[in-house]
């Protein structure tokens, strides 16, 4: 399962890598997420959530270095902290359908608190839908 997680946050550094330059982020909180994304595939999860933390502190709309802490702290069953992250990702980015996705399983399957992950995967699907993405 972590390798999976993992596997998604390489996945998202790859998806990712182009869209952060060309939008106005802050410089050093970019430099960050990159360094993050780096350590995180090099399997150095700590160092990875350390510059990841440090650019959302300097950038709260990097909703991918959200949803990336989010994937990390999972990885470390931090599951209320997991939650906050998908949370703050998806405030990042109302439209983060994979945020919206794995705030609903942390608060499912680890949090018990199935209301609050109705709604968030209610939330998924209805943006999936909107712009027609495919399950």
């Amino acid at each position: 399962m972590k390798l999976f997680r993992y596997t998604l946050a390489l996945l998202i550094l790859l998806h990712t890598s182009l869209a952060i330059a060309a939008q106005p982020f802050h410089p050093e909180a970019a430099r960050l997420y990159d360094v993050g994304l780096r350590a995180l595939s090099h399997g150095a999860q700590t160092k990875a959530q350390t510059a990841l933390e440090k650019a959302v502190t300097l950038d709260a709309g990097l909703a991918d270095a959200h949803c990336v802490l989010g994937l990390i702290y999972s990885g470390f069953e931090e599951f209320r902290a997991a939650a906050d992250a998908f949370q703050r990702a998806t405030l990042a980015d109302e439209n983060y359908i994979e945020a919206y996705c794995e705030l609903g399983d942390v608060l499912l399957i680890q949090l018990a608190e199935s209301e609050k992950a109705i709604h968030a995967l209610r939330k998924a699907v209805e943006k999936a839908y909107r712009i027609n993405v495919q399950f």
